[in-house]
């Protein structure tokens, strides 16, 4: 169309150049020429400019690759600007989706290494060879904070053989027990498994670390069972004291106190299941 020219229906128009004075015009014949939703008085002091609500094309803009999956029907980008502990997170790596339905990449980095995490959501951004083999497993501290797994275990060696307690490189939580002062130990994170097992809930999702390690827990539970196990099943007891030393005696004592002391571990291994920690 030659630049100036009227932009709108050639029909409307046409009725309005043929009219002869003192003739008027059929609103349904107008009409059946006009865009769909047009009515008649639209075009009445509008000829020769744009119909309203034209749509004008600008010249694209050259955008990050974050900004580019952002602007995907559905999807959402996660970086290290939109998240500072695990639990901000948790969420969209157990079910890959926000709270409004979108699929959540996430795209994130040790913040010592610079490395890409491997910590693949429930619904993956697929990923070529070469990012995977830069990429490394993620590894999350009791204070929430994450690292790439290589990259923290080095963090961790190092403070050691410079006699300092290992701590968080982001708010120097100590990574120790706080009684028996054992290390806590820090495992690679795989999120295409349950969480149950490999990661407890970090402290700000509500979790607990113990004041001692489970080896000491274990140490004290048996020593604690020995204790109780004596008290209530005594060692020392001759045998013509038993009211019927065959149907119970020292021997039977003995079965006891082994059995008390089996139960309380047992006890103790099914209470340490109800609660998350470290």
């Amino acid at each position: 169309m030659p630049r100036g020219e009227a932009c709108t229906p050639r029909g409307f128009y046409d009725i309005h150049n043929t009219l002869e004075e003192g003739e008027t015009i059929d609103p349904e014949s107008c009409n059946a020429h006009l865009p769909p939703g047009v009515t008649e008085d639209i075009y009445s002091s509008v000829r020769n400019t744009p119909p309203p609500g034209i749509v004008r094309a600008y010249p694209p803009k050259p955008i990050s690759y974050a900004a580019y999956r952002k602007a995907l029907d559905k999807v959402r980008v996660i970086t290290n600007d939109d998240v500072s502990v695990f639990g901000d997170i948790a969420h969209y790596v157990e079910y890959g989706l926000d709270s409004a339905g979108r699929r959540v990449e996430l795209y994130l980095t040790c913040h010592i290494s610079q490395t890409v995490l491997d910590v693949t959501s429930k619904t993956p951004r697929s990923r070529d060879l070469q990012d995977t083999s830069r990429s490394e497993p993620m590894a999350v501290l009791p204070c929430g904070h994450f690292f790439g797994f290589r990259g923290i275990d080095d963090w961790v060696r190092t403070r050691y053989n410079d006699n300092v307690c290992p701590d968080c490189p982001l708010c120097r939580f100590l990574l120790v027990y706080p009684q028996c002062g054992h290390e806590i130990r820090i495992r690679p994170y795989d999120p295409r498994f349950t969480r149950d097992g490999q990661l407890p809930l970090t402290i700000p999702e509500g979790g607990s670390v113990p004041d001692y390690c489970l080896r000491c827990r274990v140490d004290y539970l048996k020593l604690l069972g020995q204790q109780i196990a004596h008290q209530v099943y005594p060692d020392d007891i001759p045998f013509s004291a038993f009211t019927n030393p065959n149907r119970c005696g020292p021997v039977h004592f003995e079965n006891k106190r082994i059995g008390l002391q089996d139960y309380l571990l047992d006890v103790a291994s099914m209470a340490e299941g109800e609660f998350s920690h470290w």
